[in-house]
């Protein structure tokens, strides 16, 4: 099933392909090739550059962020929902946009306004493998590839633009495409991680030290 973050009114055409995740050093793919986001810059459209006001719903479930890559349009709130039955700490230390919810419970949330585009970390300051990525964009013109790394973004007007792929790994790509009346299929493009699992899991706490081991308190 294709990810699309934001429902937006069909419009225009549809620009789809695939997306192959290569591992670090590329020899090998990955098995799955999801958590890539596909987006369109360089579309001068008003509507297209202002955020819904729906928020967008992050839940925290088995020690996990869900989902675990989140695209979103900048000046979106986020929501960040505890569904488990122990505490979390969500944090991020990003320069442009840096907080700390504290600890909360089950059925408790907290938010957080996204008023800049980037790439923003997001962690739990309890639970170090709990990692969340949320992409801040210009405009609603993106999408999150499955599994296959198949993709598809809709009521995209005509026109050239350049098409973005960015993943959790830390795989770039881009190219400019021209849209037509009846859409675009696109072949099959490959994306080159920079970083492995272990590489990503290892970071700081909240506090910029390493994380306890297991079972130890952290506030």
């Amino acid at each position: 099933m294709l990810a699309s973050c934001l429902s937006w009114p069909v419009l225009g055409a549809t620009v789809t392909g695939q997306i192959e995740v290569m591992k670090k050093g590329g020899r090998k793919a990955f098995d799955s090739a999801e958590f890539a986001v596909v987006y369109l810059s360089g579309i001068d459209n008003v509507l297209s550059t202002k955020a819904k006001s729906d928020s967008i719903k992050i839940n925290q479930k088995n020690k996990r962020f869900f989902p675990r890559l989140m695209p979103i349009v900048k000046g979106q709130v986020v929501h960040f929902f505890n569904q488990d039955e122990l505490d979390h700490n969500v944090f991020s230390t990003e320069q442009k946009k840096s907080f700390d919810l504290g600890r909360y419970p089950k059925g408790d949330f907290r938010e957080v306004q996204y008023n800049d585009t980037g790439m923003y970390k997001v962690y739990c300051n309890i639970h170090q493998k709990m990692i969340l990525d949320i992409v801040v964009l210009d405009n609603h013109y993106f999408a999150v590839t499955d599994e296959k790394g198949s993709f598809a973004i809709d009521a995209v007007p005509p026109g050239q633009y350049k098409l973005n792929v960015w993943h959790i790994y830390g795989g770039v790509s881009s190219k400019t495409i021209t849209v037509g009346v009846n859409g675009l299929q696109l072949p099959l493009a490959q994306v080159l991680s920079t970083k492995i699992v272990r590489e990503v899991q290892k970071h700081k706490n909240k506090h910029g030290k390493k994380y306890k081991k297991k079972g130890r308190y952290r506030r």
